[in-house]
């Protein structure tokens, strides 16, 4: 007598196949995938931004950023001054700061400090009337990427800019816009879980971005036999450093490694969202 899968060895194997896809406790090596509108975008890469006043004078900013999965940013820069007939200079310089918002609407908050040299043209009929300066600046940046996510963050800026020559110091402030590269895309959730008779659930997670950038969270949580659900919370080794964090409640997994459901509640990146996991098709 045949069945559905050919001979009764072969429907044994489809039996004992289709119950380990069935509901079970969490044990083994799971991954949650997150995207849509659920995505995490960061500052990231190389840009250029240049300020032109339309009578020659220009002001270009440099700029190589990274985040890290904590939603730490940090980078490098260049301010580059060019007055003609006044001011030249060059101001390397480095800025750091944080992600904060949601993955709709993802904000990072710098502060920026750069310095260099300068030359500057006292009388402007005169070529041989220039003298070096010491230029110093700072800047406070909000930055912004909201959907649909492009591949900059565009940035309003508070410059401070002093100039010191001859034995005087002259400061002058200014709002600015400017802007950093942006990278970013749909993240995953890894966990490695363990299930005990007493249905307590332990184990250790990450969340990875796209790019690579990657944290690790240890996880302690339930799962309820009757309905074959999980509730889980996932938190930083140590918080000093993190204040992400990630709850998952209505997990439910079944015995092959699969994610058949879930609801994911967290904080990456800085970023905080909601996003359902539906089962697979």
């Amino acid at each position: 007598m045949k069945s559905g899968c050919g001979r009764l060895a072969l429907a044994v194997v489809c039996l004992l196949t289709a119950r380990a896809a069935w509901a079970a406790a969490p044990a083994g090596s799971y991954a949650l995938d997150v995207g849509g509108d659920n995505e995490i975008w960061f500052p990231s890469g190389d840009d250029t931004h240049c300020d032109d006043d339309g009578m020659g004078d220009t002001i270009c900013l440099l700029t190589s950023a990274s985040t890290d999965a904590t939603g730490a940013v940090s980078g490098t820069g260049e301010l580059q001054l060019n007055f003609p007939g006044l001011l030249d200079a060059n101001m390397p310089g480095t800025f750091a700061g944080r992600l904060s918002g949601s993955p709709r609407n993802p904000v990072a908050k710098i502060a920026a400090s750069m310095s260099g040299p300068g030359t500057l043209l006292i009388d402007p009929n005169d070529p041989n009337s220039s003298i070096p300066v010491a230029m110093t600046g700072t800047a406070k940046l909000t930055c912004r990427n909201p959907l649909p996510h492009g591949p900059e963050f565009q940035c309003r800026a508070t410059l401070k800019l002093c100039l010191e020559a001859l034995g005087r110091r002259s400061c002058h402030g200014a709002r600015v816009s400017t802007v950093l590269g942006a990278a970013g895309g749909p993240w995953t959730s890894a966990l490695e879980l363990l299930t005990d008779p007493k249905g307590l659930v332990s184990g250790s997670a990450s969340a990875m971005l796209a790019g690579g950038a990657s944290e690790s969270f240890g996880v302690t949580g339930k799962y309820n036999a009757k309905t074959d659900l999980s509730s889980l919370r996932l938190r930083p080794p140590n918080p000093k450093l993190s204040r992400d964090s990630l709850s998952l409640s209505r997990l439910r997994v079944d015995g092959v490694g699969g994610v058949q459901g879930a609801v994911i509640s967290f904080k990456v990146a800085g970023q905080k969202g909601r996003a359902l996991i539906p089962p697979p098709p």
